[in-house]
């Protein structure tokens, strides 16, 4: 029963992965020799040039990550060193490629080890760190949703007319409204009077847990004194993302004249296939072809350029990681001292 909780991940990773090859392999089975060919020619034909500054934002991203949370340290009296948190940022992103969720817990466990700031502590800043983004994706999603309604709506109309009317009429909205507010009643019914029972599962104890150390970052936040630099490095770092994706269209004849907005539709819908599978393989450039078909883009040609977002997004993941993991611990070898300090460090 030991290697329990191993194998539950293997099988987690093992699923998240299949499924990314399976969203490949059924998008990729009906298409004919000529579609193959023109994926395999944007390849070919594409500017690489794009690509490569592309990745330097992925690297100003990783950096801007690592200064913000330092930021959220340093309210609990914790001053790690800048280039550790960088390093054990960049470990973070490599391992989630592995298994959901693992980066969080090893960066944590990296500062831990080699700055003293307790794994307990450090991940309620983590928490709060990804409800900021979350709150951040959200805003971008309605804001893509309003620019781009007019894209949206006529592809409904055109592909989905039936359903389309019917989430129309005010009288399912109506209905739509009633169910879901006594499925909300049912449940809060439901937790209070079997609250007792409730306390003693594991979910609750977990879910408890988290958000104790939720609002132990919440804290951190209220208590930041520079608050305006906190803002300023969450829109730099969506920012970053954006031009990681936009910038790459550029390396594509047929996509090099597409809007700004294009972009941001790509950014936020393709930011649901990365949480939906490892790195969002498979799920992202299957997500990109067909919001690329909204701006007349031919899906061939939106797959392939799926694929050099997707793999230069993740080439920078993998390289800083693997190369974080090496440097961290010689790095480290003669500075083992704790972080706890009254000045900041540099």
């Amino acid at each position: 029963m030991k290697n329990a909780p191993f194998l539950k991940n293997i099988l987690k990773f093992s699923l998240f992965l299949g499924l990314g090859i399976f969203i490949t392999w059924w998008f990729i089975k009906d298409l004919d020799a000529e579609y193959r060919g023109l994926i395999l020619e944007s390849f070919r034909n594409a500017n690489y040039s794009f690509v490569g500054i592309a990745l330097i934002f992925g690297v100003v991203s990783f950096w801007i990550r690592a200064k913000r949370w330092k930021m959220q340290l340093q309210p609990m009296n914790y001053f790690p060193k800048t280039k550790n948190v960088l390093m054990a940022v960049m470990v973070g992103y490599f391992a989630n490629l592995a298994f959901p969720r693992l980066g969080e817990v090893a960066r944590c466990g990296l500062l831990d080890k080699h700055e003293n700031i307790p794994t307990a502590k450090s991940i309620g800043t983590v928490i709060t760190e990804r409800a900021v983004d979350m709150l951040c994706f959200l805003i971008l999603l309605f804001v893509t949703l309003a620019v781009e309604f007019e894209h949206l709506s006529g592809f409904a109309m055109e592909n989905f007319s039936g359903l389309y009317e019917k989430i129309s009429n005010p009288e399912f909205i109506r209905r739509l409204v009633f169910v879901t507010s006594l499925i909300i009643l049912a449940f809060g019914f439901f937790v209070f009077f079997l609250r007792k029972k409730i306390a003693h599962m594991r979910v609750y104890r977990k879910v408890k847990i988290l958000i104790l150390y939720f609002w132990q970052g919440l804290i951190s936040l209220k208590h930041m004194k520079k608050r305006w630099l906190f803002i300023l490095y969450t829109i730099g770092l969506w920012i970053c993302y954006y031009l990681m994706a936009y910038i790459v269209f550029f390396a594509v004849s047929e996509t090099s004249n597409l809007p700004m907005s294009a972009g941001l539709a790509c950014m936020v819908f393709g930011t649901i296939g990365i949480v939906v599978t490892p790195g969002g393989i498979g799920l992202y450039p299957v997500i990109i072809a067909n919001t690329l078909l909204l701006y007349g883009i031919a899906e061939p040609i939106g797959f392939a350029l799926g694929w050099l977002i997707w793999t230069s997004q993740n080439m920078i993941v993998v390289i800083g990681g693997l190369l974080a993991l090496v440097l961290m611990p010689i790095i480290n070898r003669k500075d083992a001292r704790p972080c706890v300090s009254t000045k900041n460090q540099k």
